[in-house]
């Protein structure tokens, strides 16, 4: 009976054991899933945060704010917009670059000046509010139920000043050099008068004179090497400029000449090698956003101001054309002279 009661006793305690571990088992099994239930909340919580910044950005730039004007553009950590790293607060939570002031690369999160930056009501100089996050302080853009978010908009609207040669590309540079030096002219004459803006035809030029090989690296050496650090000239200048874009190198210089006009070739490929010139250049660009240029003249006049180039009019062609199969004719695409410079409509 003994040994019956022993046996009973060591099955009691392995049950026991048992029951034991199933129960950690569970009890782990279920902080893990609250944990992540936890996890996914946060994460749905970040994506609705997340899109009311896209929407709230969509909506000031549809009411008529442009991010890149300095008092809504974007700083990275360049906290009071001197484009310097100053000593206390920008010094005290750099950490994307440390010592190194990088604007425009700086991730959003590091970012102590985001866009549309939430303004510090107790700042005479309306420097951006902090908040802390994950131990540093950091800038917000808006609120939402007792949340904070960041935006950095960086749309390619102006012309890209490390373009050409800093671009490998140097064939782009006289072209380049041309639309800076008209882009400086339109700013200083607005339709038809001097509208005070500082610059001239010679501070456009000199964006492309003083460039280190390397290419423009942030504001601040613009404004030193090439404008005489003069600010004013700066601010007049940044929100037509670009100083990083993403460069396409599909586009093409097609080699058009004067003697391509009135011919007839039946397809593009045709004008490759029309009259010996060889096929196009590739000559890689970045892009400019129109839907944004088109409400900003100065820079759609050096887009398109002294701009020529063919075309097919498969119109004309159309009309020349009897029963056969249709060919285009090559046509020139004149420029915008700068004497009709302020008489475009917007259509």
């Amino acid at each position: 009976m003994f040994r019956s009661r022993g046996v009973v006793l060591l099955i009691v305690v392995g049950v026991l054991g048992i029951l034991v571990v199933l129960s950690t088992a569970f009890v782990t099994l279920a902080r893990l899933e609250r944990k992540a239930s936890e996890q996914r909340l946060c994460a749905t919580q970040a994506l609705l945060l997340a899109r009311s910044g896209m929407e709230d950005a969509l909506a000031r730039i549809s009411a008529g704010q442009d991010p890149l004007l300095p008092d809504s553009a974007y700083g990275g950590e360049d906290w009071n917009g001197d484009e310097l790293l100053t000593p206390g607060l920008e010094q005290a939570t750099q950490v994307y670059q440390p010592l190194v002031l990088d604007t425009a690369s700086c991730p959003v999160r590091h970012a102590l000046r985001p866009s549309f930056y939430v303004r510090d009501p107790s700042s005479g100089a309306g420097n951006p509010l902090e908040q802390m996050l994950d131990g540093r302080e950091r800038g917000l853009s808006g609120h939402l139920s007792g949340h904070g978010y960041a935006l950095k908009i960086s749309p390619q609207g102006g012309v890209y000043v490390n373009g050409g040669t800093a671009s490998g590309v140097p064939t782009y540079d006289a072209t380049l050099r041309r639309m800076l030096g008209t882009l400086a002219k339109a700013l200083d004459e607005e339709a038809g008068g001097i509208d005070g803006n500082p610059v001239g035809e010679a501070d456009g030029w000199n964006l492309m004179d003083a460039r280190p090989d390397g290419g423009w690296k942030t504001w601040g050496e613009i404004r030193q090497k090439a404008l005489g650090n003069s600010q004013v000239k700066l601010e007049a200048f940044r929100p037509y400029l670009a100083l990083r874009a993403w460069v396409d190198p599909k586009v093409i210089r097609p080699n058009a000449s004067a003697g391509m006009i009135g011919a007839h070739p039946r397809s593009w490929g045709e004008i490759k090698t029309f009259g010996g010139r060889g096929a196009p250049v590739p000559e890689g660009r970045a892009p400019v956003n129109l839907a944004w240029a088109r409400s900003h003249k100065p820079l759609l006049l050096a887009l398109f101001s002294g701009l020529e180039g063919i075309y097919l009019d498969e119109r004309e062609a159309l009309q020349e054309a009897s029963g056969g199969g249709a060919e285009d004719r090559v046509g020139l695409l004149n420029s915008v002279s700068w004497d009709n410079r302020w008489s475009t409509t917007d259509e």
